[in-house]
């Protein structure tokens, strides 16, 4: 038998009369209104893992402009381990795990930086490790639309073991890249 479509029907089933929360969930209930949200204070605590482990162990960051938590693994929190690679032949292109670039170029050249928005805030830095930019500089070219500092497009290592570094602004309001 169906029933017609003019009548409903409210089944009141009572909540569970024992509600925990278990590995980071915290249950919460304040003037008959039930909450289910992290709770920060029942996650476990360890020892930090070991360095192997940093591409498959992850933390939570919540960002605030996009209102909701995103899985970051923690090779890209962890201090001192920002990915190096040496650099000897032209042309540069920047890889998407580039994070520290260590220059010994003998030829001056351009270096295409790639779009600041496709970093995710990881800065890249660049090094005249081989101490030749004063007679082979090296020019970092923004891509289109993006601005060093807001002002320029492109940048100059001109000095011999100049290091600069770029971050890409992710505060919600600068776009580009920021010298440091």
């Amino acid at each position: 038998m169906t029933l017609p479509r003019a009548v409903r029907v409210n089944v009141g089933a009572p909540f569970p009369a024992l509600v925990k929360g278990d590995a980071g969930i915290a249950i919460g209930r304040q003037n008959g209104i039930w909450t289910v949200g992290l709770g920060y204070m029942t996650v476990g605590l360890q020892n930090a893992p070991p360095t192997a482990n940093y591409n498959t162990d992850y933390v939570l960051i919540y960002d605030s402009l996009q209102q909701t938590y995103i899985r970051v693994p923690l090779t890209a929190v962890a201090s001192g381990s920002r990915t190096q690679r040496s650099v000897t032949t032209a042309p540069v292109a920047v890889l998407a795990t580039d994070q520290i670039l260590n220059l010994n170029l003998n030829a001056a050249g351009n270096i295409p930086l790639p779009a600041a928005t496709q970093r995710n805030g990881v800065p890249l830095t660049f090094k005249d490790i081989g101490m030749q930019a004063s007679t082979n500089p090296q020019t970092l070219q923004c891509a289109a639309g993006d601005q060093i500092d807001g002002l320029m497009t492109s940048l100059a290592l001109n000095l011999n073991g100049q290091a600069i570094t770029l971050t890409p602004a992710n505060d919600g309001v600068n776009s580009g890249w920021l010298r440091l």
